[in-house]
This record gives structure tokens, sequence and C-alpha cells, in this order.
């Protein structure tokens, strides 16, 4: 997500491709659907344009270099992978290189996850990454901008988008990244709103390690497994004030799988595994339940995928 992703006008196909599921929706500030995490912002967008459904619940933005290492993107995709798996939704800059492995991970888990372009819908950038915006567009999430249909992709507008990232996203994590780089912009728009930073430790001497290692050594949390993201999401978030529609709004309607794991939970540690044949689920649903529980503060973990409900 460096900010030097530019280029002067380019005319890619429609990302809609004629899909009616892919249409362009637009918003104005005050309107209904207008995001209301962006009003944070100390100037927040007068209007977004967006193809696709942005999702509710808990969001991470994992951002970094177009020109990271394959290790990084490697370790990024099974990452936003696990993240998606966990039922949260990853939220990038749709560059190439740590953005794109970002949106990559999140798809082949099924999961939900967010492209803010630097650019207007009708020049989505960088152009390899159309029906990869297209396949999200279509059911998996959606593609925002805050600039209109025909802005391309200048050097100034991609400065400008990370502070969308950044508010969007309840954390931010940064791999791949140089000290000057359209990451570390996120990075501090998340420090001025106050959203967790989190960073993906490199191999140290390399320029690409330089940014996420500043960060670490100024408090980010360091991130090298699932657990830490979901600890970064609870950083800041007392019980109960991370907001997710599934649990807290519709108060754990009967029949679903986080109604199932909180009737099985007591005041005593449970085990997973038992949880799962308590509920009928699978070790997958419980995990994901179980992570939604957590984040509204009805449950809490032991250590030892041992879980209680709290009193």
């Amino acid at each position: 997500m460096e900010g030097d992703d530019k280029s002067g006008t380019l005319s890619p196909p429609d990302l809609s491709d004629g899909a009616e599921s892919c249409s362009v929706s637009t918003t104005a500030r005050g309107e209904e659907g207008y995001p209301v995490a962006l009003e944070a912002l100390e100037e927040p967008p007068a209007r977004i344009w967006m193809r696709g459904v942005l999702p509710a619940g808990p969001q991470v933005a994992i951002v970094g270099s177009r020109q990271a290492s394959k290790q990084a993107c490697t370790f990024v995709r099974r990452l936003a992978s696990e993240v998606a798996l966990s039922g949260v939704t990853v939220v990038s800059g749709g560059a190439r290189g740590i953005d794109t492995a970002a949106h990559l991970g999140a798809l082949e888990a099924g999961g939900k996850t967010v492209v803010i372009l630097g650019s207007g819908m009708n020049h989505p950038y960088p152009p390899q990454n159309i029906d990869l915006y297209r396949d999200i567009a279509s059911g998996a999430g959606a593609v925002l901008s805050e600039f209109s249909p025909d802005t391309p992709p200048t050097q100034w507008t991609f400065p400008r988008r990370n502070r969308i990232i950044a508010a969007l996203s309840q954390a931010v994590i940064v791999a791949d990244s140089g000290r000057e780089s359209g990451a570390l912009i996120t990075a501090r728009e998340a420090r001025v709103l106050g959203r967790p930073l989190g960073a993906v430790p490199g191999l140290p001497g390399s320029q690409l390690s330089q940014g996420p290692h500043e960060l670490i050594r100024r408090g980010a949390v360091l991130i090298e497994r699932i657990e830490d993201v979901m600890d970064l999401l609870q950083k800041n978030h007392p019980a109960g004030q991370l907001h997710l529609p599934g649990i807290e709004a519709v108060k754990l309607p009967e029949g679903s799988d986080e109604a199932l794991v909180f009737g099985v939970l007591t005041p005593s540690p449970l085990h997973i595994d038992d949880i799962a044949m308590e509920a009928g689920l699978t070790p997958a649903q419980v995990s994901a339940a179980l992570l939604q529980l957590e984040l509204a503060g009805l449950v809490e973990e032991q250590g030892g995928k041992l879980f209680v409900r709290r009193s």
C-alpha cells in the first residue's frame, strides 16, 4: 500500500462487468448507509462510492509494501485467512504485495474483505487486480472510494485514502514497509484516531523491516500469530464496547452458533472440544462463535483452550 502507487489516466474494464450485484452506490455524509466510523476523522469524506456491501462487525486493516518479500506475502496471506475464519473483516488498500495478499487470504477462507481505492470506481488501480475487486464486490465484501468515479489514481489520492483504511478498522497491522511508506501513513492515522497498532517483524537489516520494527519499538503489538491479532482487537476496547451486530443488536438469536455455544458455557472452565461436542458444532464453528462472544465481553479464555462464561 505504498504512497507512490500512481498512474496517469487508466481505462481498465468496468469493475462491475455488467453485474447488477456490483453496481455502484453512493452515500453522502449524514445519509443512511454512510459509515459511522468515518465520522471520527478530522475531515470525513463528503460522499463515498461503493460496490458491494460493507460488512458488519469488527474489521482489521493489514497493510504494507507493494514490493514486499515473498515470505512476508505468504505470512500475511495465511494470517488474513485465519482472521477471516474468525469472523473479522480484513481491510486493505488493494495495492500489489501485502495488500493483495491480505485480500486473497480473506477470500480463500470464505471470509469478508474491504478494498479502499486510491482512485475513482472507473479507474480501479492496479488494473491487474480488477478480477479480485470484482470477486470481492460480488459477495465477499466491498470496494469503496471517497473519490468521484472518474478520478484517476494520482500521487496525492493514495495517501489521502489511507486515513479511510485506519478509520474503518478497529486495529491496524503493518507488515513489510520502509520508513517512508503509505503503510506508515496509515499507522500514523491510526494513532491519531486511537486505533491499536500491530506490526509483523521482518528480517533484521532489511529496508522493508524498518517500518514495522520502528512501530514495535514505539509500542506496537508484535504480530506473529492469530492470537496476537485477537489481543490487538481487544486492546483499547473494554468488554462490550466493540459493537458486533450478530451478538449485541439481535441478542444472540435462538439457534445461532453463538447462542448454542453460550448456552453450553458455565462459570467453570470448559475445553473447546467439549464445547463443540455439547453444542453439536464443528471446532471451526465453535472457534468463530467464541471469538464473537469474547469480543462482546461475554466469554473469557482461561488458557489451554479453556473457556468460561463471564458473570
